[in-house]
């Protein structure tokens, strides 16, 4: 895996109560490099699902997935639509580390590929297979773990809940290193530090994400914390049985 591959995983992913005035837990909010990762780490295993809406900007394009998704370690999945204009009407499904993909264009209407890493014969399956088995789904959050720096901004409220602002420095390789990848899949290219502007409410739930890398620009939205989700695989009878590669 060369580093521009490692660069959308890291962006991919990634991988969500008002009150008048600023909330007393928002106000004393201090997180640092040492305790930053921990925290929020800890919050969104508590909380365990979220809503989260993705939005990566470059080259003219805008794709943007949207849905729920559940971050319990061991039990992850998430159900999110697909839009990347001129395509729309998408649909990406993961549950249980298998993956259905609804695409026009690639998937007759209202079927959907299929990759599962437990089938030998599955190209795409292996490769998202191995990449599951290293990086959950609170990919974005997760990464927090191999923090470098930590800078406390302001007081921020977004959609109805205060929030402080963190810019937190990453360095890329050593986040890479942290989710499991060894140095023959990080490559040999430099990268410098990723900086993420962090919006963090007063429990530690990670509100935003933002960032840009290599000509890309991501915003992650997370709302719904907490929130009762249902996530399934489609019908049996609306996947191929071809898989989403063959190799």
């Amino acid at each position: 895996m060369n580093l521009t591959r490692l660069g959308v995983v890291l962006a991919a992913g990634a991988l969500v109560t008002a009150g008048c005035g600023v909330s007393q837990d928002v106000a004393d909010s201090d997180l640092t490099a040492t305790s930053f990762g921990s925290s929020v780490l800890e919050a969104q295993e508590k909380a365990g699902t979220a809503h989260v809406i993705v939005t990566a900007r470059t080259g003219g394009l805008e794709p943007e997935l949207e849905g729920d998704v559940r971050v319990v370690k061991g039990d992850e999945a998430a159900d999110l639509s697909v839009s990347a204009e001129p395509v729309t009407g998408g649909r990406l499904i993961i549950v249980d580390q298998v993956l259905y993909l609804q695409l026009r264009g690639l998937t007759p209407q209202g079927t959907y590929a299929k990759a599962d890493p437990r089938d030998p014969d599955d190209a795409a399956g292996q490769f998202i297979g191995e990449l599951l088995s290293r990086v959950d789904l609170s990919n974005p959050i997760r990464m927090f773990k191999a923090v470098e720096s930590v800078e406390r901004g302001g007081v921020e409220r977004l959609d109805g809940v205060d929030t402080r602002k963190y810019t937190v420095t990453i360095d890329p390789r050593k986040a890479a290193r942290a989710l499991g990848f060894g140095a023959r899949d990080l490559g040999s290219g430099p990268e410098k530090p990723i900086e993420y502007d962090v919006w963090v409410d007063g429990d530690d739930l990670v509100r935003k994400i933002d960032f840009d890398t290599r000509g890309l620009h991501v915003t992650v939205v997370f709302t719904d914390w907490g929130k009762d989700v249902d996530i399934s695989a489609p019908p049996a009878d609306q996947v191929r049985d071809r898989p989403l590669i063959s190799g």
